[in-house]
Order: C-alpha cells, then structure tokens, then sequence
C-alpha cells in the first residue's frame, strides 16, 4: 500500500475518519505519517481514502457507523414524519452520502434508484422546511439541527429573499 495516488473528492483527501486495526501491523505510512507495531484494536484518525483502502485490505474497519441504504432509509423516515422542523443527521451527512452513492454504484448497482429517492426525499424536505425558515425571518442561530451545507444555503436564499421583497416593496411584513 505504499505511494498509492490519491483519488476522490477534496472531502475523501481532508475528512478524517475513526478506524480500529483489525490485526497486528508491524509498520504502516498513511499521508506521510508513520505508525509502528500497531496492534490489533487500536484506534486511528486518518483520511477517509486511506480508511478505505485499509477497510479494503482487510487491516482495519471503521470505528464509527458509516451512513449506509438503512441508515438513509431511517433518516428519510424520521424526515417525513417531521414536518415543521428539521431532524438531526449524522456528522458530515452530504459528504458521507456521496460517498455511499459511489460505493453502491460500484458494488450494488441494483440499490441505487431506492438510495437516490430517499436521498431525494431527505434533501427536498429539508430544503422546503429551511424555505419556510428564510420566509419568515428566522434567524439561523434559532433553526436546530441545520447542517454546515445546509446553513450556507440558508444565508444565501435568505439573502435573495430579501433583495426580492426589497425589489417588489414587501419590506416591512416580515418578522424584522
């Protein structure tokens, strides 16, 4: 595994994740950093490309739970069943979803169409709740559970809100 080219996303080469060594290692060099006699339990931060190759070679298996179809079907649940508010998603939630969309490309291309409608389903829903935020007025620092992609998005439609309302002289019905 040594001198492998990086490949992915920037999110695959920055985003660090939680693994367990699987299995004595008398030495293994992961993004320029040396590990020596790692045994078997131990837990490691590394790159989430360098996890996958571990995982995949069988030296290794990840620590924390990775978003999977179930997992996504739950999420999608729990979303419809929320109607006015968002509901809480796993850390790095977009990023581990693209992830698990190539993965499942790969390897179970039979399970893409009912992954993509309940991702579809979690990110329309979403988008229409953090909608009914921007229209009326909530300041992000009140909306729970909002993700870091999510809240950029918010910024941003609110922004564009507020010049249209501006712009057809809707200015003063809002929650200011």
């Amino acid at each position: 595994m040594q001198h492998e080219p990086v490949t992915g996303t920037v999110d695959d080469v920055v985003s660090e994740v939680r693994i367990n060594i699987t299995r004595d290692i008398q030495r293994l060099v992961v993004a320029g950093k040396v590990y020596e006699e790692l045994k078997q339990g131990e837990t490691l931060n590394v790159p989430y490309w360098a996890a996958a190759k571990l995982v995949e070679a069988g030296l290794a298996q990840y620590s924390d739970k990775i978003l999977d179809a179930a997992l996504l079907a739950q999420i999608a649940w729990r979303e419809r069943r929320s109607v006015a508010e968002l509901t809480e998603l796993p850390s790095k939630f977009y990023s581990e979803a693209r992830r698990l969309l190539r993965r499942v490309r790969d390897t179970q291309p039979e399970s893409v169409r009912i992954i993509e409608r309940n991702l579809w389903d979690i990110v329309s829903m979403r988008i229409s709740k953090l909608l009914s935020y921007a229209s009326k007025n909530i300041p992000i620092d009140r909306i729970k559970n909002i993700s870091e992609e999510e809240a950029a998005l918010y910024l941003e439609v609110k922004k564009l809100l507020d010049t249209w309302l501006q712009g057809v002289g809707v200015v003063g019905g809002r929650n200011d």
